[in-house]
């Protein structure tokens, strides 16, 4: 202990005798001998102790002495401890540590309380008043989970550490260790004193600590702290502070840098839990703790969130983090905040999936928007069962909840279907809290492109076509919908991939070429919603679950519709005659859907590339097939797709709407093959205005027949293609269970296809429902086989069963010949074709490889029988008499192998304007059909004729228009049964010695000649074939007007390559 050598009794003390080194000091009293001790100012080279400070807060005095201390072997430890104090407080909002400012009152009537306020009203340091004997009776202490560790220094206007903090758990014994392991802590830190010294904290002492860790943050760092919640402080505190400390800021003493007084961020966030990894870039304002854990923003009332980020906790419990860091913008205010743990942890749940289904497509297109929701798979993580509902803005009183389940998956979910587009939504617990909210991202405005985007559709019978293309680029291509559909809310990956192939569309490139297959789902009520792309979507399955469904559905279009709600081949379907209303209503109503979705995905799709109908830049083509009589299949397909986009239409705004003959052109198949096929010569012919070229379009439901010369077009089209020709062949082929020798027509492709295709063949021909051409597991096993390898029935080392397939392929492609014939005759007639002028028929289409599965010889007996039945028609003609036709008729190769000419064929149309020829329609079939029902010449019954017209004529005002259409089908029904019942086997062999017969000899095929076979089963079979044709095939006979009697034996022709046996002699 050291005495002070300036007191005027230690100074007399120096010449009084010494006893043994002591000197007795008569009459002090303690208070005296305390004043005899060295103060400390008066040795600024010694490191200041306590005990040598007469005074109660003598600890307080001697360290703030050394901490002031220029010399850092003095000031250092002390440093630290201060640099220790600042980094626990800072450390405080992470751990959830309670923090808490109070005053601490002196009893006045305790001695020692007594002693400390005396002290108080003294204390000086640097020989000034320290601010502390303004209040003398109480001092300003902060505590952190209870626990005191500073008392305010009113002089410096902060916080020094009190007596027992060295000694507590709290503070950091290597500040330096501490700071490198949490950096996030340490910026804290720097913000504290930055934002102290700024306030007018002690500059000295604080900004060697501040400069040690990092220095001063700058203004745009400190905006982050100043963005945090602003606090309050309980009244007595601000009034000491103010009272002890001149300008002083309470907050700033206290740690608070907060000056926000939104109430937008909520005091704690929630946590959702996806279960597995989610899929990311949902929305940049959701932070990802783990795979599973995602946390969406902690507000409320905000329409706008941007510059949004997270920082999270290393440490974790059960994988949930100890703290979360939280800041954004909310309607353009910054805000921050640190959310802690704690005890009890995060709330965690598992709300609903919202799916958007026209993800970012651009405003002023759509009418309507539809959201999937369902339930999350995840299971829970916690015991606490947080209830949780999403409420949506803005509101949408108009709004339709349909609730939908699928025949093939267990599950149901939810359409929302809203005239708003859903702009934010919050996620609220049972009592309505919000827990936090999601602001969509802003929708973007495309630019308009100057050029025109095309798109035309193709919907076939079993691979329909889709292409885009720009004006002039001369390049053809697939939409894309790269995440069209995409979550709104935090969804994990594979629950959203697993949405996508149970219940949405695809979310990535279409493909030009896709499976006409429709899914249907089943709502739980009727309701007024819009169906499209809600009851249905076009089922796009991959090999493994194509051929998992098929295990289940290898049977009839009624079995699949009941098992996994699968519609195939809607087209071809319609063809069939002996359709029930119930089901042909079912069948149309499941193609306008399906042709409803080609466009609506394209619509949206080309929208956000900026392609649309506002701007006047987008522009459809539809093709149908052109039979000429404008009955049949060619009305149903026009009534269909004008149905169809009334569907689209539902969902479009007034301005985007579609309209026939401004921005969607509706065009035959043929005309567009022609084209096609004009711009597409196959090999080094020459095709031009002089050239007759015949385009012989094969599908898979219908046969689109053209032909172009000098400038006109004429067109047919028959029901009867390569689902009959190929599928129906190959079923009868190999209909005994040969599914292993069926596949040896397939070359290349991968072992695992054909392996699942022959399991799925073999289940399809074990059914016993409908015709095995018509089974699911039989034609979509096909399908995928023709798409994915070569088919080949021909080479010379054929087995009797591909030697069949090419007999029955050729028989069957004979029934087309009389349309292509009537056809042919009518541009004779016309003089449009030359009587001795040369034809090429030029295949296209993947039906028409079935022109290759044929016996060599081919060509030849297929133009020599289309030559002859072009004379019969041109002989059996009044007012042809005479005439011949004598030209040369070639049959070329199929340049069109990827099924493009149609799609493509009419993008040309558009781009090539001088390809277009003039069509010649067909005259109306209506007198035709009174000559077949009242008969000509002479023997007609002219009355009956004229009373028709004249009941016709009476029904042509536009309000008897549908029941003039109806007589008009009374008229074509009444015909048709003429037809049949005046039919006779002698007109069958007529006939079918012109066109039907095969010709193929028995040196040829080893396995025989199968006309003999034809005529004896129509023969000994007549009147319960015809019988079979009047209820099945309708379509086909009446497709071609004029030569319905040819179309009679071809249909003979088809029903009794059902009924022979094949591998028995004849």
């Amino acid at each position: 202990m050291a005495f002070s050598k300036e007191h005027r009794r230690i100074a007399e003390l120096k010449n009084i005798e010494r006893h043994h080194g002591f000197m007795d000091v008569d009459g002090a009293t303690i208070q005296e001998c305390a004043e005899f001790i060295m103060t400390p100012v008066e040795n600024e080279e010694t490191r200041q102790n306590a005990k040598n400070i007469s005074s109660t807060f003598g600890n307080v005095i001697a360290w703030l002495i050394n901490v002031s201390s220029a010399k850092k072997e003095i000031s250092g430890v002390n440093e630290k401890q201060l640099l220790s104090l600042y980094l626990c407080l800072a450390q405080a909002p992470y751990n959830g540590s309670e923090m808490k400012y109070t005053l601490h009152t002196f009893d006045k009537d305790n001695p020692i309380d007594q002693k400390m306020m005396k002290d108080l009203r003294k204390l000086k340091l640097d020989e000034e008043d320290t601010g502390m004997e303004k209040e003398p009776d109480r001092v300003l202490q902060v505590s952190v989970d209870g626990e005191v560790l500073a008392m305010y220094f009113p002089k410096w206007k902060c916080f020094v550490p009190g007596v027992r903090f060295p000694q507590s758990e709290k503070c950091c014994k290597v500040p330096e260790e501490f700071m490198a392991g949490n950096p996030h802590i340490t910026k804290r830190c720097r913000a504290l004193l930055t934002n102290l010294i700024a306030k007018g904290a002690n500059a000295k002492v604080l900004g060697k600590v501040l400069d040690y860790i990092g220095g001063a943050l700058t203004d745009a760092e400190m905006e982050l702290y100043r963005a945090e919640p602003a606090e309050t402080l309980p009244e007595e505190v601000i009034k000491y502070i103010q009272e002890t400390s001149a300008k002083a800021d309470p907050l700033a003493v206290c740690n608070y840098m907060g000056s926000s007084v939104s109430e937008k961020v909520l005091r704690q966030p929630v946590l959702i839990n996806t279960g597995t990894r989610c899929l990311s870039d949902i929305n940049d304002t959701f932070g990802e703790i783990s795979a599973r854990l995602i946390v969406i923003p902690p507000v409320q009332n905000v329409r706008s969130i941007k510059e949004a980020g997270y920082k999270f906790a290393r440490e974790t419990v059960n994988g949930i983090p100890k703290w979360i860091e939280f800041r954004a913008r909310l309607d353009g205010e910054l805000c921050h905040k640190i959310y802690a743990a704690g005890k009890s942890g995060f709330r965690i749940c598992q709300p609903d999936n919202y799916i958007d289904m026209a993800y970012m497509v651009p405003e002023g297109i759509l009418a309507k928007y539809n959201y999937l929701v369902q339930g999350s798979a995840a299971g829970a993580i916690t015991n606490d069962n947080l209830e949780t509902r999403w409420n949506v803005f803005p509101e949408d009183p108009g709004s339709s909840v349909i609730r939908l389940t699928s025949n093939q998956y267990d599950g149901d979910w939810e359409i929302h279907q809203r005239s708003l587009r859903i702009e934010r939504m919050e996620l609220c617990d049972r009592e309505g809290n919000v827990l936090g909210t999601i602001v969509m991202p802003k929708i973007l405005t495309p630019e308009r492109k100057n050029q025109k985007m095309y798109l035309s559709l193709d919907p076939a019978g079993a691979t329909s076509v889709r292409l885009k293309s720009i004006e002039g680029s001369g390049k053809s291509e697939a939409i894309s919908y790269e995440n069209l559909t995409f979550p709104l809310t935090p969804t994990a990956t594979t629950e959203f991939n697993q949405t996508l192939e149970r219940r949405l569309m695809d979310s990535g490139e279409s493909g030009t070429h896709f499976d006409s297959l429709l899914q249907q789902f089943f709502p739980e009520t009727m309701g007024n919603w819009s169906a499209l792309m809600v009851e249905s979507r076009i089922w796009k399955p991959d090999e493994q679950v194509l051929f998992a469904a098929l295990k289940d559905s290898p049977g009839t279009m009624t079995e699949a519709m009941t098992n996994i709600g699968v519609i195939s081949n809607m087209k071809e379907v319609l063809t069939r005659s002996n359709l029930k209303v119930r089901d042909r209503q079912l069948i149309s109503m499941a193609l306008k859907q399906y042709i409803g979705i080609m466009i609506l995905e394209g619509i949206l799709a080309l929208a956000r590339e900026g392609f649309s109908v506002p701007y006047n830049n987008l522009e459809f083509m539809i093709s149908y097939p052109e039979n000429g009589s404008g009955e049949g299949i060619t009305k149903q397909l026009l009534d269909i797709i004008r149905g169809a986009i009334e569907m689209v239409n539902e969902y479009l705004l007034p301005e985007a709407q579609l309209e026939e003959g401004h921005n969607i052109t509706f065009c035959s198949e043929s005309e567009a093959a022609a084209v096609w096929h004009q711009l597409n010569p196959p090999g080094n012919v020459f095709i031009g205005e002089g050239v007759a070229l015949g385009s012989l379009d094969i599908g898979y439901s219908t046969s689109d027949f053209s032909l172009r010369v000098n400038g006109k077009l004429y067109l047919s089209s028959v029901p009867y293609a390569a689902q009959r020709v190929t599928n129906g062949t190959l079923a009868k082929v190999y209909e005994g269970g040969n599914a292993a020798a069926l596949m040896r027509c397939f070359s290349g492709g991968s072992r695992e296809l054909k392996k699942q295709a022959e399991d799925a063949i073999r289940q399809a021909m074990a059914s016993r429902q409908g015709e095995l051409y018509e089974r699911l597991g039989f034609n979509l096993s096909l399908n995928r086989l023709f798409t994915e390898c070569r088919f080949q029935v021909t080479s010379v080392n054929a087995d009797e069963f591909q030697m069949k397939v090419q007999e029955l392929t050729e028989a069957r492609l004979n029934i087309g010949i009389p349309a292509y014939a009537c056809t042919i005759v009518r541009a004779l007639k016309d003089e449009a074709l030359a009587e001795d002028g040369e034809i090429l028929l030029g295949p296209v289409g993947k039906g028409s490889l079935a022109l290759n599965n044929t016996a060599p010889g081919f060509a030849d007996r297929f133009t020599s029988r289309l030559y002859e039945e072009i004379n019969y028609l041109l002989k059996s003609d009044p007012s042809f008499e005479g005439a011949e036709y004598t030209g040369r008729i070639r049959l070329l190769t199929n340049n069109d192998t990827e099924k493009l000419s149609v799609a493509q064929g009419m993008i040309d149309m558009k781009e090539h304007t001088h390809t277009r020829a003039e069509i010649m329609v067909q005259g109306e079939p209506t007198e035709h059909y009174l000559d077949v029902l009242y008969g000509s010449g002479m023997d007609a019954d002219n009355e009956a004729k004229e009373q028709f017209r004249d009941e016709l004529a009476g029904l042509s005002r536009h309000a008897t228009k549908a029941a003039q259409q109806e007589k008009q089908s009374e008229l074509y029904e009444q015909a048709f049964g003429k037809l049949i019942g005046d039919y006779t086997y002698q007109k069958f062999e007529e006939a079918f010695e012109r066109f039907g017969y095969t010709g193929i000899e028995e040196a040829i095929m080893d396995t025989g000649v199968l006309d003999s076979q034809i005529a004896r089963t129509v023969e000994e079979n007549f009147d319960n074939l015809r019988a079979q044709l009047q209820q099945q095939s309708e379509e086909l006979i009446m497709a071609t007007p004029f030569v319905e009697e040819e179309m009679l034996c071809g249909a003979m022709i088809d029903l009794a390559l059902k009924r022979i046996s094949l591998f028995e002699e004849p």
